[in-house]
């Protein structure tokens, strides 16, 4: 990073050296004012500039500068939350636990998406490879498959008991009509039998009458 000297003029000579108590307080004003880096044009110039003013460091850092500290704290952290596979402390690399900003930074930008990439996701997929995405849906298409089959089942089941229940309300109408059926020829057959003996009554009379 290129800088001025720590009481002279910006100028690309020399590096500004940070302290940790620079360094935080840059992190917490980026953060707070946030809302002035729009993306419009001159806005992160200008947002730099009022940070840096408030720092007392106006005229020993450029905003330029500023913005590449900044760029320079996100890789870092982006390094340190998501680190390469097989990268280890012992490698002498920043991490999670020994850079001293991440804490910092992680509250700034731990629920952007933009620094959030799924490295755990993609690491826990490389240890354990789980089904293709084409197994998964056809996995989620048989398995809709079976509920829709379930569903009709219980449809069927409902439908059946349904019509049970149905018959169970006709059936004492129907027992009633039956039973008038029934009382109803048999009363045809009484007075069938009754008017076969009635005749043979008469005919018996007639056949006495005329043998005498």
């Amino acid at each position: 990073m290129s800088g001025g000297s720590a009481n002279g003029p910006v100028t690309g000579q020399y590096a500004f050296k940070w302290t940790k108590e620079q360094t935080e307080s840059f992190i917490r004003l980026r953060v707070e004012n946030k809302l002035l880096f729009t993306g419009g044009r001159d806005t992160a110039a200008n947002g730099y500039r009022l940070i840096l003013e408030k720092m007392g460091l106006e005229g020993r850092v450029s905003h330029a500068q500023a913005k590449k500290k900044w760029d320079n704290l996100k890789t870092k952290y982006k390094e340190c939350k998501c680190p390469g596979t097989g990268q280890g402390t012992e490698d002498g690399k920043a991490t999670a636990g020994n850079w001293p900003w991440f804490a910092l930074m992680d509250e700034a930008l731990g629920k952007s998406a933009a620094v959030t990439p799924p490295c755990l996701i993609a690491s826990i997929q490389e240890e354990q490879p789980g089904p293709s995405t084409a197994q998964q849906v056809e996995q989620g298409r048989d398995e809709d498959e079976e509920d829709e089959t379930v569903r009709n089942r219980s449809k069927d089941r409902a439908g059946h008991r349904g019509e049970k229940r149905r018959r169970e309300r006709e059936d004492p109408v129907l027992q009633l009509l039956k039973e008038d059926m029934k009382y109803q020829r048999e009363a045809d057959e009484r007075r069938e039998a009754e008017a076969r003996e009635r005749s043979q009554r008469f005919f018996s009379l007639l056949e006495r009458l005329a043998e005498k």
